[in-house]
């Protein structure tokens, strides 16, 4: 972001953030409903996201799907996480805005207002 402010290829107008409220970081996985990302991860990955640490909670998504994997004895790579990563993407590709959690719909609902706009 701040790169691309610098160098102009953005204006603050332009940007939105996708972060969480109340994890410390966060990925687009983590704005996806958690009983969506704990199907997959238990029904594909064959790891119960639900028995990680709750001094992981306000970690990020993959931060949590790695100690889900290990605490089941899975590998966790960067293979791994990746597939992760696309397994979630196809089902909120299915699923549309439905996939992603009431409370955490704001920055997409952001970015839809600048997209239209910008269209008109």
């Amino acid at each position: 972001m701040e790169a691309a402010l610098k160098d102009n290829v953005l204006t603050q107008d332009d940007i939105v953030l996708t972060k969480r409220l109340g994890k410390t970081e966060s990925e687009f996985e983590d704005l996806v409903k958690d009983e969506i990302v704990a199907d997959i991860v238990r029904i594909r990955f064959k790891a119960d996201r639900n028995k990680i640490p709750s001094s992981m909670e306000k970690r990020k998504f993959s931060d949590r799907v790695k100690a889900a994997m290990k605490l089941a004895g899975r590998p966790w790579n960067e293979q791994a996480k990746m597939a992760a990563k696309a397994a979630i993407g196809q089902k909120c590709e299915e699923l549309g805005l439905l996939a992603i959690a009431d409370d955490r719909r704001g920055p997409f609902e952001t970015l839809a207002s600048l997209i239209l706009d910008r269209l008109k």
